[in-house]
């Protein structure tokens, strides 16, 4: 039985071609960065086509591409169709664990189901039918905990590799190699039951997006009922619109795909207070500050009276309402390794600079009470048989609570280090930063 694929074009026919027999590397490749998904002749319960997704491996320089079914949608498909799967994990289902983050066996793939603290779906029916996928309270069953949209980015950021550095990545860290590795790992990962690879995107500059591209993402999320979730990069602080009670987002590669995010004032709150380390970031323009935020999509067709031919009408407009967000600070284009702080981002340059090899541990959930947390960074090419520690201490005495959890901090890794076994910078009282451990 020949299977049928589905390439849709924005202005042209559908192209359909039988994988079967032309399982073709380079029109996978080409449309590896399309906006349109391809998608078999099977229906899901709507009677909508399931999107499929194109996988890709890199190995020795060399990259491999494969069409695959989105997570957990395998016993969708028909039997009869190569993408159908009996193993497929329902998200749905019972569950005993407490766990935010859980790791499931789903066909041949290792999927991360995660459960996030905001809406993602949306009921026909209206919000107050809707539980937006959260995870609600079953009488006499462990309650779920929950990940916050920082931790989801976080956790995409470990597994794309942008955590670590070494001399080898300084050019693997720009726009375009950067958001496939984001895209990959969103591949396999699926959160309050909703596919990441299926709701979300990526926008960055130089990419090649069209407006399709902002089509295709509301044509997904109305057929998965879901709010869609946008990963970029602020540029700019938000500006309010004229006469209005809302403000615009400057998201890089938004205007590329005729997408426009706008935030309520109430959604947006007292973001600087909020994210200081961010907007410190966004005045000084010292490095990126990475947007993560859900949004239902509008679509705008300008009138034009005017107009007579169909075909001259200006492209539609798609308004991102943003419903949830998170800032991430980065160290910038080229690098892009996240910083709590405008003197970690001073340690991370000049680690840069230096050429040395460490990563940035990352925490998806804050750390529970009594919990010493991870350190900020970790040296890997010094002598010792484990890398080395690196504290960056930088908040003033008035805050307390920060100065307890930094002399449990020091007291453990004298303990488990010893006092000249890691590293640490007062930068709080004003003195220069120390040399960094000498390399292997």
């Amino acid at each position: 039985m020949p299977c049928w694929i589905n390439f849709p074009h924005r202005s042209s026919p559908t192209i359909r071609v039988d994988f079967d027999r032309n399982d073709d590397q380079k029109s996978l490749s080409e449309w590896y960065r399309r906006p349109l998904r391809p998608h078999c002749d099977c229906k899901n319960d709507a009677l909508q086509p399931l999107r499929l997704q194109i996988r890709r491996r890199v190995s020795n320089q060399a990259e491999t591409y494969w069409l695959a079914a989105m997570p957990c949608q395998g016993g969708l498909h028909q039997r009869g169709c190569r993408f159908y799967s009996t193993s497929s994990f329902n998200p749905e289902g019972p569950g005993e664990t407490t766990e935010a983050i859980r790791e499931v066996q789903d066909g041949e793939h290792i999927i991360t189901d995660i459960a996030l603290d905001v809406r993602l779906g949306i009921n026909p029916l209206g919000e107050h039918h809707n539980t937006g996928g959260r995870t609600r309270t079953r009488r006499g069953r462990p309650v779920r905990r929950q990940i916050r949209l920082r931790g989801l980015l976080r956790r995409l950021w470990i597994a794309a590799g942008l955590n670590k550095w070494s001399e080898k990545e300084s050019n693997r860290r720009y726009s375009r190699i950067a958001s496939d590795r984001l895209k990959e790992a969103m591949s396999d990962v699926i959160c309050n039951g909703k596919p990441l690879a299926e709701i979300g995107i990526v926008l960055r500059h130089g990419l090649g997006f069209e407006a399709a591209q902002a089509q295709s993402l509301v044509d997904a999320c109305q057929a998965a009922q879901s709010r869609a979730l946008i990963i970029s990069v602020l540029t700019a602080a938000p500006t309010q619109r004229l006469r209005r009670q809302d403000w615009n987002l400057s998201l890089e590669g938004a205007d590329d795909a005729s997408l426009y995010p706008v935030i309520s004032d109430d959604c947006l709150g007292k973001w600087r207070d909020r994210f200081k380390t961010e907007a410190a970031l966004l005045d000084s323009r010292e490095g990126s500050v990475f947007f993560i935020g859900t949004a239902r999509l509008n679509r705008w067709s300008p009138p034009n009276l005017l107009t007579v031919n169909t075909q001259d009408l200006p492209p539609s407009r798609y308004y991102a309402d943003i419903e949830e967000y998170a800032l991430m600070a980065t160290s910038g284009d080229g690098s892009l390794i996240p910083v709590d702080s405008g003197y970690e981002l001073r340690v991370a340059k000049r680690l840069m600079h230096d050429r040395r090899v460490f990563q940035k541990p990352l925490a998806a959930e804050d750390p529970r009470p009594g919990e010493i947390g991870l350190p900020d960074f970790r040296l890997c090419d010094t002598n010792g048989p484990q890398p080395m520690v690196m504290e960056v201490f930088g908040r003033s005495l008035a805050d307390r609570v920060y100065q307890v959890r930094k002399r449990q901090k020091i007291a453990h890794n004298d303990e488990r280090f010893g006092p000249d076994g890691w590293w640490q910078w007062d930068a709080a009282m004003g003195g220069d930063m120390p040399d960094f451990p000498p390399r292997t």
